[in-house]
C-alpha cells in the first residue's frame, strides 16, 4: 500500500502564492527605488535653485535674465511635482508595501520549504489561509501599476526560482 497522494491543488496553490508574493516584493522594491531616486533628484534640484537665489543677484544673470527665470520656474514646477508624487508619506507607504509583501513571501516560503508545501496538516493549511487573508488586506490601490516594472519583477522571480524564460 502506498502513501496517500497529497492534494495537488494545495501544492499548486501554495507554489503560485509564493511566486506571486516574491514577484510583488521585487516589484515594490523596484518601485521604491525609482521613487527614492526621483525624490533625491527633485530635492537636490530644488535645493540648488533655492540656494541659487543669492547667486541670482550676480551680474551674469543680469545679462541673461531669461535663463534665470527658466530655472526659477523649473524649480517651482519641481517642487510641486515633488510634493504631489514623491512626498514622504507616499515613500513610506511604498516602503510599507515592500515590508508587508516580504513578510507574506517569507510565510509562504516557510510553508513551501520548511514545513509542509502540500498543506496536508491542519496547522499548515491554517497558516496558508491566514497568510492568504493577510495578503488580501494589502492595499496597493493608491499607486498605478507599471507593466514594464511588473514584467521585470516577474522575470527576476522566474530566474531566481530556475524557471527559465517564459
Amino acid at each position: 500500500m502506498s502513501a496517500p497522494t497529497p492534494p495537488i491543488d494545495h501544492r499548486i496553490g501554495c507554489w503560485k502564492a509564493l511566486l506571486t508574493a516574491e514577484m510583488n516584493v521585487c516589484y515594490w522594491k523596484y518601485k521604491c527605488s525609482r521613487y527614492n531616486k526621483w525624490d533625491r533628484r527633485l530635492k537636490t534640484f530644488v535645493a540648488l535653485t533655492a540656494s541659487g537665489t543669492a547667486i541670482a543677484s550676480l551680474s551674469i544673470w543680469a545679462k541673461h535674465p531669461a535663463y534665470w527665470q527658466a530655472v526659477a520656474v523649473s524649480a517651482c514646477i519641481a517642487s510641486v511635482i515633488h510634493s504631489q508624487y514623491f512626498s514622504s508619506d507616499r515613500l513610506a507607504k511604498i516602503s510599507g508595501l515592500v515590508a508587508t509583501w516580504s513578510e507574506v513571501a517569507a510565510d509562504y516560503d516557510l510553508l513551501w520549504e520548511k514545513y509542509d508545501g502540500d498543506l496536508i496538516s491542519p496547522e499548515s493549511w491554517e497558516q496558508f489561509e491566514s497568510t492568504k487573508r493577510r495578503e488580501r488586506t494589502i492595499d496597493e490601490s493608491q499607486f498605478p501599476i507599471d507593466e514594464k516594472l511588473r514584467e521585470k519583477a516577474f522575470q527576476e522571480v522566474r530566474a531566481k526560482r530556475g524557471l527559465g524564460n517564459g
